[in-house]
This record gives C-alpha cells, sequence and structure tokens, in this order.
C-alpha cells in the first residue's frame, strides 16, 4: 500500500508551508488526493514530490499560472518529450532571466529615487 500523508506532513515533506499546499491543492494544481470518511485529504508521493517541484519554481519567480501552465504540460506529456521540456526550460529562463532585468531596473530607479529624494531621516531615524 502506498504511503499517504495529511496535508501538513505533505507540505512539510515538500518543503512549503501547509497554506501553500491548500492553496495549491484548492487550485487544482497537485490532483484530486483521496479523502478519509472524515473528509481529511491524504496526499501521496506524487502529491508531495508535485508540491516540491511547486515551491521550487515559486521561489525561483514563477507566477502560480506559469506553473500552473508547466504542469499542465508536464501532464499532458507521454513517453519521451525530451524536446519539449527542453522549450519549456528555455521558456522558463527567459522568463527569470526578464524579471532579473526588471528588478535590476526597478532597484536602479530606486536607489536613484532615494538619493535625490527631498526626504531626509529624522532624528529616529539618524
Amino acid at each position: 500500500m502506498a504511503k499517504r500523508y495529511s496535508i501538513s506532513r505533505a507540505a512539510e515533506q515538500a518543503g512549503i508551508t501547509i497554506h501553500q499546499a491548500r492553496k495549491y491543492l484548492h487550485a487544482g494544481m497537485i490532483g484530486q488526493p483521496v479523502r478519509t470518511r472524515q473528509g481529511w485529504y491524504r496526499l501521496d508521493d506524487g502529491a508531495v514530490r508535485r508540491l516540491r517541484l511547486i515551491g521550487l519554481a515559486t521561489d525561483a519567480g514563477l507566477a502560480i499560472r506559469e506553473v500552473a501552465q508547466l504542469l499542465s504540460e508536464l501532464d499532458q506529456m507521454a513517453g519521451p518529450c525530451a524536446e519539449r521540456l527542453t522549450e519549456l526550460a528555455a521558456n522558463i529562463e527567459q522568463s527569470l532571466r526578464d524579471r532579473r532585468e526588471a528588478m535590476d531596473e526597478f532597484s536602479q530607479q530606486l536607489n536613484w529615487v532615494s538619493r535625490h529624494s527631498r526626504c531626509r531621516p529624522t532624528e529616529t531615524e539618524s
């Protein structure tokens, strides 16, 4: 019999918070877990791996909709799909590069504003 985890234990195993796990569950990102007679969710090892992947992807800067799209693509793949996975990885890398550029530009603008601001620290901030 396959191992089954409570949502809190699955979240712990995946390295995410229980709130994140519930969010991903209710968004339909981890499939349909088994429910006990009492209504508790029971997640298997595959769901834990999926939660871990979602957590890593969001930590890397992907938006939830991007992660959902990636998961949908992965779910539709059957057999050898190295070419499609390479294309997906390239798209994700480009998205992350674009975000890094935007963050760098924002940081530069924020630094410029702080240097040219008329605001001066109060006595408690000095």
